[in-house]
C-alpha cells in the first residue's frame, strides 16, 4: 500500500490534484505512526517509585456539566467530588488523583510513596501510598 501511494506521488502521469492527496496520505501514515510509536514507548517505561513530601492538598468539589447534542437533546454529565495531592519529583509539579481514605489519612508536609512512570522529559505519577514504618 505504501508503496504504491508513493509511485503515486511520483507518478508524472497523474493530474496535479491525485498526487497532492496521495502525499497527504503518506504524510498522514506516517505521522500517525510516529505518534503510535511515541505511544508504545511511554506505556512500556519502567515504573520506578520515590518517597515525595506533599506540598498541598486539593478537594474538587462535584458538579454537573450538560452536553448540547441537538436542538432539543441536552445530557447531564455529573463529576462526583474528588481529591488531589501536589508534590514534586525532580524538581517537577504533579498532582495525582486519590482515594478518600488516603487523602483524610494525610497532610501536607507527610512523606508519602509515588509510583510512577519515568518519560522521556517529565514523569506520569500512577499510584500514592503510605510509607510503610
Amino acid at each position: 500500500m505504501t508503496r504504491g501511494i508513493l509511485s503515486d506521488i511520483f507518478s508524472p502521469s497523474l493530474p496535479l490534484k491525485a498526487r497532492c492527496v496521495a502525499m497527504f496520505v503518506a504524510l498522514y501514515m506516517a505521522g500517525a505512526a510516529v505518534v503510535l510509536l511515541v505511544l508504545l514507548v511511554d506505556e512500556f517505561a519502567t515504573i520506578e517509585t520515590t518517597v515525595v513530601v506533599i506540598e498541598a492538598k486539593e478537594v474538587i468539589p462535584a458538579s454537573t456539566t450538560f452536553v448540547i447534542l441537538d436542538t432539543t437533546t441536552v445530557i447531564p454529565h455529573h463529576q462526583p467530588e474528588s481529591y488531589r495531592i501536589h508534590f514534586r519529583i525532580e524538581s517537577e509539579e504533579l498532582s495525582l488523583a486519590t482515594e478518600k481514605k488516603l487523602f483524610d489519612n494525610i497532610k501536607a508536609g507527610d512523606e508519602i510513596e509515588i509510583d510512577y512512570r519515568a518519560l522521556r522529559n517529565s514523569h506520569k505519577p500512577i499510584q500514592a501510598r503510605l510509607l510503610s514504618r
